[in-house]
C-alpha cells in the first residue's frame, strides 16, 4: 500500500511545484515625514540670510548682520516666539495689547548731521527706512539690502552700500536723490563700511589683487571717473571707517583688537599715517584739532592736525566712562556712562574744560553726529523708544520728545561682603503722572563687566504706563569690560553681586517697597543666588534665560 502511494505524493509534489506562487504583499508605505516645526523652518532662514565674509583664510557668517538686512524675518521670528510663549504661558488680552502698542514705535537707529537739518534711520519689524527732516516734506528712501549709508553734507545725495544681488554678485555702491533715481554707480566690490563725503566726492574702501586695500575717491556724475589712493598698511580684515568734515581734511581709521591706525588727508592723492593710538570709537576734528577716545584708559587724546603726524603732538585728558564723541560746534561732544545711564559732555581741547549739558534723564544714547553747527543725538530710555535731541554749538538740548515723563530716584547704596564695603548706585524709575505701585521691580546683571542699563523694552514700558516701578543695581562684575567695578564681581569675587542685590533689595524694602527681582543671563544667576539664600527678602522673581548650570557652562 505504501508503495501504491508513492507516486501519488509524487505527483502531488510535483503538481505543487509547478503552481505560480501568489505575490508577495506589497510594502507597507513609508511613514509621513515628520512635519517640520515653525521654529526649525525659521532657524534655517535665519541661516541663510547670514551674512559670509572672508577674513583672511577663515570664512565667517554674521547672522546678526543677516538679521538687520531682513527686519520682516525678525518680525516673524518675534511673532512665532509670542505666540509659542501665549501658549504656555497665557496673558491677559489687555496687557498684551498694552505691550503690542509700546512695541508699535518707529525705532531711531541712527542720526546723520546734514547741513541745518538732519537724516535718520528708521527701523519697525518690516523695513527700515532713511528719512530727511525737511521743511514741508519728509522724503525717504527704502534701506533694503543696505549694508551701510552716509548722506551727503548738503543733503541732496545718499551713498548705500548694498549687499550682492544676481546682477551684481560682490557689494557695491549706489548713489541716490531724495526721489530714488540713482545718479551715480554701481561701483563694484567695496567693502560694506560707510562712505565718506568731501563736497560730492564720496570716499570708498575696496579690496583689489592680493588682498591689498585701496581708498578710492570718486566724483558724483562722473561716470566710471575713478581716483585711487593705495594704503597698502591697511590690512585684510580690519575693522575700517571713513569719515570727513566740511572744509576740513578726510582720515580714514582701521582697528584690529586694540590697535588703532590712522591716516590723515594731507594732498588730493596723499594720505600720511598718524602716530598710532589705542582703539575706541571714531576719531572726530574739533577745530584744528583730532581727538579720538579711549574707553580702556578712561581719556581722550587730542592733537592739532599739524601735529598729529608725531607722537609727541598729542596730549590727553580724563574723562572716565567716555564713549562715542563727535563734534559740536568748535567743541567735543562725548557720551560718558555715569554708572547707570548715559550723559552727554561738552569738552573744549584747547583750554581743557569739561562741562556736563543739561540731564536728559536716565537713558542712554544710542547715536550721535555733529558738524560745526551743532550735534543731533537719539536718546532712549525705559518709557522712550527713541527722541532726537539737537544740541547747539554753545550747549543748549533742545528734547523732541512727547507724552508722559519719567521720575528718576537715584541712591548709592552700601554693600559689605567678607568685610569689604562698597559702594554703588541704585536708580528707579517711575511715572510722575501716576500713583505709584507698592511693587518695584529690581533688574541686575553683575557679570561681563554687564550691567543693567536703562534702555528701552515694551514689556518694561508697559509696566511703567501702567503705574509699575522699575529699579536698576549697578552690582558688582558690571561698569565695563575690564573695569575695577567688573573685576571686583570675578572669580571669588561673585558672591559679591549677590551682596549688592541684597543690599538694593534692603533698601527698598526700608522704604516700604515690594521688591521682585529680574534677572536676563548672568543676572538671573545674581538673582538665583539670593533667592537660595534669603528668598523672604522678595515676592517673587523673573529668571529670563539665566544662566544657571556652571558645571557645563563652557558647553553651552
Amino acid at each position: 500500500m505504501r508503495a501504491s502511494l508513492r507516486p501519488f505524493v509524487w505527483l502531488a509534489l510535483s503538481g505543487c511545484a509547478s503552481a505560480p506562487l501568489p505575490p508577495p504583499p506589497p510594502p507597507p508605505p513609508p511613514p509621513p515625514p515628520p512635519p517640520v516645526e515653525t521654529r526649525l523652518a525659521l532657524l534655517a532662514e535665519l541661516q541663510d540670510q547670514a551674512v559670509f565674509e572672508r577674513h583672511g583664510d577663515d570664512v565667517v557668517a554674521d547672522p546678526y548682520r543677516g538679521l538687520e538686512r531682513d527686519t520682516e524675518l525678525v518680525g516673524r521670528w518675534l511673532a512665532f516666539t509670542r505666540e509659542a510663549t501665549a501658549e504656555r504661558w497665557p496673558v491677559d488680552a489687555e496687557v498684551r495689547d498694552a505691550v503690542a502698542a509700546a512695541d508699535a514705535p518707529l525705532r531711531v537707529r541712527t542720526v546723520a548731521t546734514v547741513g541745518q537739518t538732519h537724516a535718520t534711520e528708521v527701523a519697525t519689524n518690516q523695513a527700515r527706512s532713511l528719512r530727511l527732516a525737511r521743511t514741508g516734506s519728509e522724503p525717504s528712501l527704502p534701506l533694503s539690502g543696505a549694508l551701510a549709508w552716509s548722506a551727503s553734507p548738503n543733503g541732496q545725495h545718499v551713498a548705500m552700500i548694498l549687499a550682492p544681488t544676481g546682477a551684481l554678485p560682490s557689494p557695491h555702491l549706489m548713489v541716490y536723490d531724495w526721489s530714488g533715481v540713482v545718479v551715480d554707480g554701481p561701483v563694484a566690490d567695496v567693502v560694506p563700511t560707510a562712505p565718506a563725503w568731501e563736497g560730492d566726492d564720496v570716499l570708498l574702501y575696496v579690496l583689489t589683487g592680493r588682498g591689498r586695500a585701496t581708498l578710492r575717491r570718486r566724483f558724483v556724475g562722473a561716470g566710471n571717473d575713478l581716483d585711487p589712493v593705495v594704503l597698502t598698511e591697511l590690512r585684510e580684515g580690519d575693522a575700517i571707517r571713513l569719515d570727513a568734515i566740511p572744509d576740513g581734511p578726510a582720515w580714514v581709521e582701521a582697528q584690529r583688537g586694540e590697535e588703532r591706525s590712522l591716516w590723515l588727508r594731507t594732498g588730493p592723492t596723499l594720505f600720511r599715517r598718524v602716530s598710532d593710538q589705542p582703539a575706541g570709537p571714531a576719531a572726530t576734528i574739533a577745530g584744528d584739532h583730532l581727538v579720538i577716545a579711549d574707553p580702556a584708559g578712561g581719556r581722550l587724546r587730542f592733537a592739532r592736525t599739524s601735529r598729529a603726524l608725531r607722537a609727541t603732538g598729542w596730549s590727553e585728558l580724563p574723562l572716565p566712562g567716555v564713549g562715542a564723541i563727535t563734534t559740536c560746534g568748535r567743541e567735543v561732544l562725548a557720551v560718558v556712562r555715569r554708572g547707570i545711564g548715559d550723559a552727554l559732555v561738552s569738552v573744549d581741547v584747547a583750554t581743557g574744560r569739561v562741562h556736563e549739558l543739561d540731564s536728559l534723564g536716565l537713558g542712554l544714547v544710542a547715536s550721535l553726529d555733529g558738524d560745526a553747527n551743532g550735534a543731533w543725538v537719539t536718546w532712549t530710555d525705559p518709557l522712550t523708544p527713541s527722541a532726537l535731541v539737537r544740541v547747539s554749538a554753545t550747549g543748549e538740548l533742545t528734547f523732541d520728545r512727547e507724552g508722559p515723563r519719567l521720575e528718576v530716584h537715584r541712591k548709592t547704596i552700601d554693600a559689605t561682603n567678607d568685610g569689604e564695603t562698597v559702594h554703588f548706585e541704585l536708580a528707579e524709575v517711575r511715572l510722575a503722572s501716576e500713583t505709584p505701585s507698592p511693587l518695584v521691580v529690581l533688574e541686575a546683571h553683575g557679570a561681563f563687566g554687564v550691567s543693567a542699563l536703562p534702555a528701552y523694552r515694551a514689556g518694561v514700558a508697559a509696566y511703567l504706563r501702567r503705574g509699575g516701578r522699575w529699579a536698576f543695581a549697578d552690582v558688582r562684575g558690571g561698569g565695563g569690560h575690564a573695569s575695577p567695578w567688573h573685576e571686583a564681581g570675578r572669580g571669588a569675587g561673585e558672591s559679591g553681586a549677590v551682596a549688592d542685590l541684597k543690599a538694593a533689595v534692603e533698601a527698598l524694602r526700608a522704604d516700604g517697597a515690594t521688591v521682585a527681582l529680574y534677572g536676563m543671563g548672568h543676572g538671573g544667576l545674581t538673582a538665583a543666588g539670593l533667592l537660595a539664600r534669603e528668598p523672604q527678602l522678595v515676592s517673587g522673581a523673573v529668571l529670563h534665560g539665566p544662566v544657571a548650570d556652571l558645571l557645563r557652562f563652557d558647553r553651552l
